[in-house]
């Protein structure tokens, strides 16, 4: 027969409920100390820095009071203890992080800013879709400002891109063919005018110098393996400078610049057709990757080559399909065209949103194919008897017809050298208003500057840059508790020193100067040698990504996964100078518990210390 609980004894469900509670306080403790950790340090950083500035000076200030005692000391202990080189090299390894975090983001950051802006115009005057018309007026206008270097017209569109792939046997026999649609943005360009206001010219990839250093590479790279005994990948390598032979010589810089196929390209049956320049990552081929180095290859890709003459179509690189759909200058759709056209180049600009969706081609034929070349058309719509007569081929009775003027979508400006960038957009909006005035049936013009129509994707860099260093300050604000805790174990372990000093007189503003210039000996050690690693490191990262791949087959930064060929090698003088004085002030701030401990001692309490 079971017992009765006893009076007073705690049931098991009591039990549970007060585990239970237990847990959830201790969870609630634990959210509520990070979040006061996460919303208390950045307010604490401000007062806390001055607070540290203050110590400095206040330090420094006071040294010719200080006694001959405080240098000395300070000397002695840096030399016969342990404990501060501990503490130095905190604060040397937590300033070379923050300083090599910061300068490698702030790389990123300028990096993509001068991808961004090596294909953007300084300011632009855009439409909608439909475009609009007297853009060369408004072109000339703009040219005639002090401020105002160049302007060109950029059509803007967007269509479907068909790269067609055939699979050939040695006899010339076509066995497969693969075709890959890809969503393209279509620009209608003056490829002069357009070098004039963007990076274009020097964005071109395929160029001279690149065989040159491809020939080079492989030389190297077949040297080495011929002094490792590995004859296969000598010949490999061998094999591809065979390859890279049929492309030397032949003028795609030139081709790209005047948006002119050479006649050896075009098909030997049908028309001629046009060229078209591609972002480099457009082409959807696998064949068409980039290599380990960063560089592309040009076999595999649609490029033709020197031997294109020589061999029959169905051996030659496609020419790729644009599918573009016009709309009137009312904004309704027309049906859709289609041309084809061979690629001459490729472009680079080091941005991938750029590189993998943007497409160059002539802006006359830009235009034509969009319907935004120069016309007639009749002075108001036509009714339906009108539209009968029309269909029946009778023209009498019609509306009389008048010029329509090309259109455009865009014009591309670049400033004057010593124009500020938001001075200028504000003259070319001025221009643009006055333009408005006297063409009222234009429609709405908007103008931006290239930072405005990127901030979406700069402001996320710079973001990143911001919390990624907020987080390693934070780290580094851990570690200098750390540097307390050591001066906070000298103080105790030198007690009976102090009792000495002050017996013998030193007052109590010395006994703390001697813990202050301790904290200012490290914090400038630590940080003089925290910039010179970080330094070391910064400059040479490349070499150490490499080192590592080859010995050890880690890959810090792969050029096929991100974008940039190489890691960023910068420092900023100004941000890294901020931060080896924060470190400098944050390791005097990190003495000042100890300093003021060692300061308020009774001497006879610390000479009784054991």
């Amino acid at each position: 027969m079971d017992s009765a609980p006893q009076p007073g004894s705690p049931s098991l469900i009591a039990t549970i409920g007060r585990i239970v509670l237990d847990g959830i306080v201790v969870v609630l403790r634990a959210v509520g100390f990070l979040l006061a950790v996460l919303i208390g340090i950045p307010l604490l950083i401000g007062p806390l820095l001055v607070v540290g500035l203050v110590v400095l000076i206040a330090f420094v200030c006071t040294a010719p009071t200080s006694g001959v005692y405080r240098t000395a000391l300070t000397r002695v202990y840096m030399r016969h203890k342990l404990s501060p080189l501990f503490a130095a090299v905190v604060v040397t390894l937590c300033t070379m992080m923050v300083i090599i975090v910061i300068s490698v983001m702030g790389g990123f950051l300028d990096l993509m800013r001068s991808s961004v802006k090596r294909l953007s115009s300084d300011v632009s005057v855009k439409s909608g879709v439909q475009g609009f018309g007297h853009y060369e007026e408004l072109a000339k206008r703009l040219e005639a400002l002090d401020e105002v270097e160049a302007a060109t017209p950029v059509t803007v569109g967007y269509g479907l891109l068909r790269v067609k792939r055939q699979l050939v046997d040695l006899n010339g026999k076509v066995v497969s063919v693969t075709e890959q649609v890809k969503t393209v943005e279509v620009r209608g360009i003056d490829p002069a005018g357009y070098t004039r206001v963007t990076g274009y010219e020097s964005s071109l990839y395929w160029r001279p110098e690149l065989f040159e250093q491809w020939r080079e590479r492989l030389d190297e790279l077949t040297a080495e393996a011929r002094s490792d005994g590995d004859t296969f990948a000598a010949k490999v390598y061998q094999d591809r400078k065979g390859e890279l032979s049929h492309f030397e010589g032949v003028d795609y810089h030139g081709a790209g610049m005047r948006f002119k196929p050479l006649d050896a390209w075009q098909p030997k049956k049908g028309p001629k057709l046009p060229a078209i320049v591609l972002g480099i990552e457009v082409d959807p081929s696998p064949y068409a990757r980039r290599m380990r180095g960063g560089r592309y290859w040009p076999n595999g890709r649609l490029l033709q080559s020197a031997d294109s003459a020589r061999l029959p179509d169905s051996m030659r690189p496609q020419p790729v399909s644009l599918t573009l759909v016009p709309m009137s200058s009312k904004g309704t759709l027309i049906e859709p065209v289609l041309g084809q056209f061979i690629v001459v180049n490729e472009t680079k600009s080091g941005l991938y949103e750029l590189d993998n969706s943007r497409v160059y081609i002539p802006l006359d034929i830009m235009q034509s194919m969009l319907d935004m070349d120069a016309g007639e058309a009749y002075e108001r719509p036509l009714t339906d008897a009108e539209l009968e007569l029309l269909a029946l081929g009778e023209t009498d009775g019609l509306p009389r017809k008048i010029p329509v003027p090309a259109r455009t979508t865009q014009l591309s400006i670049k400033l004057a050298d010593d124009i500020e960038l938001q001075a200028g957009r504000q003259a070319v909006q001025d221009v643009v208003d006055k333009f408005l005035a006297d063409h009222p049936n234009v429609g709405l013009l908007s103008v931006h500057t290239w930072e405005q129509q990127h901030s979406t994707l700069l402001n996320a860099v710079q973001n990143e840059k911001g919390l990624v260093t907020f987080l390693f300050a934070i780290i580094s604000l851990v570690a200098f508790v750390m540097v307390g805790t050591v001066f906070y174990n000298i103080v105790l372990e030198k007690t009976r020193d102090i009792g000495v000093l002050r017996a013998l007189g030193a007052s109590r503003l010395g006994v703390a100067n001697i813990f202050l210039g301790y904290g200012l000996s490290i914090g400038i050690v630590g940080g003089l040698l925290g910039l010179g690693l970080a330094m070391l490191i910064i400059f040479n990262i490349n070499e150490i990504n490499d080192l590592l791949f080859d010995r050890f087959g880690i890959a810090m930064w792969n050029p096929q996964t991100y974008y940039f060929d190489t890691i960023p090698e910068q420092i900023n003088p100004t941000e890294a100078t901020f931060i080896v004085i924060g470190a400098i002030m944050c390791s005097v701030l990190s003495t000042v518990i100890a300093a003021l401990m060692a300061a308020r001692l009774n001497p006879v309490d610390a000479l009784r210390y054991e």
